[in-house]
């Protein structure tokens, strides 16, 4: 211990130059058991500290739903997008022939619009509940998308 009276909520083990101490506030997630108390106890992975990190409690979850602003924003904009890219590739196809189209290499262009399709199919995962296959689906959608575009 350091001699000073650290409040709740602070660790008093920070020393500033070798003879002065002050008391540091513990960081979001770890508290202080007592008055004085020289650590900051970590709380659980699901919980969080009070305001004045003396206690840890449940941290809420909260999902995206059908109904909520995000969801409803979202979901029409990777629409669009996705709607967007199929269109570009029926353009794509019907003019194969032209001379623009092939100088650009066809094979290419259906590559970076596959590569656009996997992404918007990537950022409608997080729209969804967090589960071990939503995240890793997410994932291995964002690591094709960009290692194809």
């Amino acid at each position: 211990s350091s001699g000073i009276n650290a409040e709740y909520g602070y660790d008093d083990r920070i020393a500033h130059l070798p003879c002065c101490w002050a008391c540091k506030e513990c960081d979001n997630h770890s508290i202080t058991v007592g008055y004085n108390d020289n650590d900051c106890n970590r709380c659980r992975p699901e919980e969080t500290s009070n305001e004045n990190r003396t206690a840890c409690f449940t941290t809420r979850l909260h999902y995206i739903t059908p109904s909520t602003s995000i969801f409803l924003g979202a979901v029409p904009v990777i629409g669009v997008g996705s709607i967007a890219v199929i269109v570009i590739s029926a353009v794509i196809f019907r003019n194969e022939e032209r001379p623009i189209i092939k100088a650009s290499d066809p094979g290419y262009l259906y590559m970076l619009l596959f590569g656009s399709f996997i992404g918007m199919a990537a950022s409608f995962m997080p729209l969804l509940k967090p589960s071990l296959w939503t995240c890793s689906f997410e994932y291995i959608l964002v690591l094709i998308c960009g290692t194809i575009v």
